[in-house]
């Protein structure tokens, strides 16, 4: 019984837990970019997407230690963490990088920290975006219900902007 009254409080203050380590890597600005980002993603995409990427994110930290998981998952909680953090992340930075009175430093503009198995992809997103190959607006609204993971995101930019399809491409490696 002491075993999982310890495992229910663990699970239960996982997000101060979660939160507390963000807050001594980052400002509170960029937790709250980080989060609304997140918030307008669910949004567009509904409960179902958000009741996965939760469940993932609980098991992945019970089971592994890590919320985001690691590259050898292939549960579709797996790929729509990847998409989620991806462009939460990516959307945090380029927010960062258009703001004229926040210096971010070269290691926080290459996602220091972040889970390396998710690095590519926002990387990519960010690039995307910063290259002005696209907009925000344009990504967010490929990101629909039926966009699951960064291959479905992929896909989808490429059939809704055929025109940028070689540009798009060249960041997703």
């Amino acid at each position: 019984i002491l075993n999982a009254v310890i495992l229910l409080l663990q699970l239960m203050l996982m997000p101060v837990h979660i939160l507390q380590g963000i807050l001594k890597q980052t400002s509170l600005q960029s937790i709250l970019t980080w989060v609304l980002t997140h918030s307008s993603h669910f949004s567009n995409v509904g409960e179902g997407c958000w009741a996965q990427f939760i469940n993932f994110t609980v098991n992945s930290k019970l089971l592994q230690g890590s919320a985001y998981g690691n590259a050898s998952s292939t549960s579709a909680g797996h790929y729509l963490c990847e998409l989620a953090e991806s462009w939460a992340y990516a959307n945090e930075k380029y927010i960062y990088k258009k703001m004229p009175y926040v210096r971010l430093s070269d290691t926080e503009t290459e996602f220091a920290g972040f889970n390396n198995w998710m690095k590519p992809s926002a990387t990519a997103i960010y690039s995307i975006l910063t290259a002005g190959v696209l907009t925000r607006g344009e990504i967010y609204q490929c990101l629909t219900p039926d966009v699951k993971s960064i291959n479905d995101l992929k896909n989808k930019l490429y059939a809704t902007y055929p025109d940028k399809k070689a540009r798009i491409e060249r960041y997703f490696k």
